[in-house]
């Protein structure tokens, strides 16, 4: 059950948002709501506990309902969830693998995803990009070389590093082996976009060890 400090902390977390969203500033939504600035600053850090009329006047403001604010409104696709079907997504060719990008993002979000696809016997490009990237095996077996660190990874194993160290994919399983390695990408990153993530430093001279 959610408690009374959970509940100010989404509260505040939902105002940022639609005031972020809305690309209104703190000192134009304290006059338009008629509240003070340092009381709006507080709730939006979750301090403090704002009364019904108070809720009610920054949502005025917002132009959203005091449901949405407290959690209780319908969600808003693209906004508020993003819901990923295999048909539509794309299939990008890599050097050594597929990628099926996940392009689409919460519209204030930072994570990404890809849904990586690498036919037996290959390996991809070494890679680096900011932020950090879970890797989790979904099928077959994923090698991934972080640095000069060889890790492999059975189905419903992840690993989790900075994606700044250079790092390349391949398929672990054995080379007579006919079966694609499938594995989720996730990473996040507020400054760049999906589709340009990657910067590709080169290719291995050989297979990964």
């Amino acid at each position: 059950m959610v408690n009374r400090n959970e509940r100010t902390l989404m509260l505040g977390g939902k105002i940022k948002r639609f005031r972020d969203e809305k690309n209104i500033s703190l000192d134009e939504l304290a006059n338009n709501a008629n509240v003070d600035k340092n009381t709006i600053s507080r709730i939006e850090k979750g301090l403090g506990s704002p009364s019904l009329d108070t809720i009610v006047n920054i949502s005025h403001a917002l132009k959203v309902s005091p449901e949405e604010l407290l959690g209780y409104g319908e969600l808003r696709e693209k906004k508020d969830y993003v819901v990923f079907r295999r048909k539509e997504r794309k299939n990008i060719p890599r050097k050594g693998f597929m990628e099926g990008e996940m392009l689409e993002k919460l519209e204030r979000g930072n994570l990404n995803a890809s849904i990586i696809i690498i036919s037996p016997g290959q390996w991809g490009e070494i890679v680096s990009h900011p932020g950090e990237e879970l890797l989790f095996c979904l099928a077959g077996k994923l090698g991934v070389k972080i640095r000069v660190t060889g890790i492999v990874l059975e189905k419903g194993e992840a690993v989790l590093f900075y994606g700044t160290d250079q790092h390349c994919y391949y398929n672990a399983l054995k080379n007579d082996d006919k079966d694609n390695t499938i594995a989720l990408s996730v990473w996040i990153d507020p400054h760049i976009k999906a589709d340009e993530f990657r910067t590709v430093i080169g290719y291995p001279q050989k297979y990964p060890e």
